[in-house]
């Protein structure tokens, strides 16, 4: 027995024997591969066509590379010793990956494939790196036997992987590949234990791969029994069963029901529930759902669902020009019905961009409208799988559930209205409690100042007590005085004759008072005209009509009387009026009058769009009041300077109005006031008064 097995494997290995072994695992293989490239285009699964057709193509590459180098004898021809051998080795090897890898179809991952690639890149590069080392030097050391068990136990590694692999992911056909895989294994061992003589070529492998290969056949019952294509002129009734075994109920009051389902999730959750409902119930190959924004200008894809790849297709956003025919039927109220028959337009080449088919097979646009809007949006049916054609029955069927599917599709849900006031409820919530922290604010604002007042009005009625127990204490210092005098009575009646005495003197000392005020009147009226005939400033005079008035009250003044002159001249007035609320008692025309003819003089030297500064501010300690005012204008040179206090100037560069100052400073004489100048030329000018005044409390 073992004679004739021995017999039959040298038959395989040698010519013509050869030739039977390619003829039937090629012609195996090719015909695999033939069946499923002709289904690979018409059948609604062309995945598992093509998972086949690539598994197939890859053993048949492997095949025609071992029958070009046997047939060309290349061992010989280059001179490389057990070349043949090791390519033999390599190619079984290949084998079993890629028939592992075919039969592992369906898996979504890629990381077999992968797997598969970087181990048959392992195998080319060690077989290149034995052959090397073969044909090394040390040739005749190297143990060809050895090599040969080593590429046996890899590939018995491989086939162990491989039926691992089929066991545990049990894909359709994985018993027929698993099996495949034992007999394979069987014809490994076999080799091994092949060992005198020692083959040339693997024959017990290539038995096994004649056994084994063509039952790949078997493969093509995947998706040999699938319907072609229905032709134009099918039904479009077994157009629908042929395209698609029908899975649901294609009655409008599904789709109705369907379409009135109250989602409680999001938006796009709903979108994905209605086109899904849609595509079935037409069992359309994709379906989308358009949304025409108010301007017409753009086509808002809202969302897509890939029927025969049960996947959603992502939104999208076209222009007008992208979609015009359909759009131009829409704005009719027409439905466009566009068959794979019709010459290819603009709209056609969009929609298989989109969908990235090479066609989109026969077009269903049914536009949707409402009450108020004309075209609000509408639906694409597209059948680029099966080629399915649109008959008046769809369009029957649409037309039924337009008016629910256009509610649902583009009116705001209750869900969403709240959730739109709720927002805006937000919004306001949160602009109410910008306006409390403000009125917080403000409140602690209004408690800080009332708290102030609080403690001065504590301040005043402390004060209050002071001065009544004072008065208190007056009142009876002087009733004690009063009791001690009523006991005199003959002091009394010499004190009320010395105060008849004393009355008569006090009346006529007020009519000589009277007399001398009145004189002094006229006195002070005439010095006043010599004063302004001559212009000379006289002897120091004390006033006579000292009134209580407010910082405050001739900063105000100030402002007013010189708001045109300084609107003119575009200068900018500065005060600094620190204490602006205190009362003084002075004269309050001469003090108004000193301030205005300094800010007359400081108005003049000043230059266009210049600066003016003016102070006023008390001394507590000593009673006095400075004013201060300050121009940017020519200024004054120290020789200027001294000569200004003289009497015998007229005009000094840098003063704008001597009369002005002539009058101010008569006025602070008069005040027993002083006066003091500091000046830098090309710079400033400073005028510093200091008058005495009574401070009120």
């Amino acid at each position: 027995m073992g004679t004739a097995l021995t017999a039959i494997f040298n038959f395989l290995s040698n010519p013509p024997g050869s030739l039977v072994y390619h003829l039937v695992t090629g012609c195996a293989l090719f015909l695999t591969g033939l069946l499923a490239f002709l289904h690979l285009r018409p059948i609604t699964n062309r995945q598992k066509a093509k998972h086949v057709l690539i598994g197939c193509a890859i053993l048949l590459l492997i095949q025609f590379v071992l029958i070009w180098i046997f047939t060309w004898d290349l061992e010989t021809f280059f001179n490389i010793p057990f070349f043949n051998n090791n390519i033999e080795h390599l190619a079984s090897a290949l084998t079993i990956i890629w028939l592992t890898w075919t039969f592992l179809n369906g898996i979504k991952s890629k990381i077999y494939t992968g797997i598969t690639l970087f181990l048959s890149l392992v195998l080319i590069i060690g077989a290149g790196i034995i052959i090397i080392i073969i044909n090394l030097p040390l040739e005749a050391t190297v143990n060809a036997r050895a090599i040969d068990i080593i590429w046996q136990t890899g590939s018995l590694l491989l086939l162990a992987m491989g039926a691992t692999l089929l066991i545990f992911k049990r894909r359709h056909h994985w018993a027929l590949g698993l099996a495949i895989l034992i007999v394979l294994g069987i014809g490994h061992f076999t080799q091994i234990l092949i060992s005198d003589p020692p083959l040339s070529h693997l024959g017990a492998i290539r038995f096994a791969q004649t056994l084994c290969l063509p039952w790949v056949l078997v493969l093509t019952q995947r998706f040999v029994g699938e319907r072609k294509r229905p032709s134009p002129g099918e039904s479009d009734a077994a157009s629908e069963v042929k395209s698609s075994p029908a899975l649901v109920d294609t009655k409008p009051k599904l789709m109705d029901l369907l379409l009135k389902i109250n989602l409680q999730g999001s938006k796009q959750e709903k979108h994905k529930t209605i086109v899904k409902a849609l595509s079935l119930s037409l069992v359309a190959d994709i379906c989308y759902l358009v949304y025409i924004p108010e301007d017409h200008n753009t086509v808002q894809m809202i969302i897509g669902y890939d029927l025969i790849r049960e996947e959603y297709l992502p939104p999208a956003t076209l222009t007008r020009t992208d979609l015009h025919h359909i759009l131009q039927a829409w704005q009719q109220n027409q439905t466009l019905i566009l068959t794979q028959n019709d010459p290819i337009t603009r709209d056609a080449t969009v929609l298989s961009q989109l969908i990235k088919c090479a066609h989109i097979g026969n077009l269903l646009a049914y536009p949707l409208s409402s009450e108020t809007e004309t075209l609000m949006g509408g639906v694409f049916f597209l059948t680029p799988y099966t080629g399915k054609y649109w008959q008046e029955k769809a369009i029957i069927l649409l037309s039924e559930i337009k008016d629910t599917l256009a509610k649902v599709l583009f009116t705001p849900d209750p869900q969403e209205l709240l959730s739109a006031k709720l927002a805006q409820a937000q919004i306001e919530i949160e602009g109410l409690r910008k306006e409390k922290e403000s009125y917080d604010q403000a409140l602690t604002e209004k408690n800080s100042l009332l708290q102030a007042k609080v403690e001065e009005l504590q301040q005043f009625k402390a004060k209050y007590q002071i001065e009544k127990f004072d008065s208190v204490k007056t009142i009876e210092r002087l009733s004690n005085k009063l009791k001690n005098q009523a006991s005199q009575d003959t002091l009394l009646r010499n004190i009320s004759d010395k105060l008849e005495q004393l009355t008569n003197e006090i009346r006529q000392l007020r009519i000589e008072r009277d007399e001398l005020k009145t004189l002094l009147s006229r006195t002070t009226a005439r010095i006043r005209n010599i004063e302004d005939q001559t212009g000379q400033t006289g002897p120091i005079r004390l006033t006579m009509g000292n009134q209580i008035i407010s910082l405050d009250s001739i900063a105000a003044n100030i402002k007013l009387k010189f708001a045109s002159q300084l609107q003119k001249k575009e200068i900018t007035l500065e005060i600094n009026n620190p204490d602006g609320r205190q009362m003084i008692k002075t004269d309050p025309e001469r003090l108004q009058s000193i301030s205005l003819n300094l800010l007359q003089n400081a108005l003049k030297a000043s230059k266009r769009k210049g600066i003016i500064q003016f102070s006023q501010k008390l001394t507590f300690e000593t009673g006095m009041l400075i004013i201060q005012v300050t121009d940017f204008g020519e200024g004054l040179t120290p020789a200027e300077q001294n000569a200004f206090f003289s009497a015998a100037y007229e005009t000094i560069p840098g003063i704008g109005s001597v009369q002005s100052l002539r009058e101010a400073i008569r006025d602070i004489r008069v005040l027993n006031g002083k006066i003091w100048l500091r000046s830098k030329k090309e710079d400033f000018t400073t005028f510093r008064v200091q008058l005495p005044v009574r401070i009120i409390d």
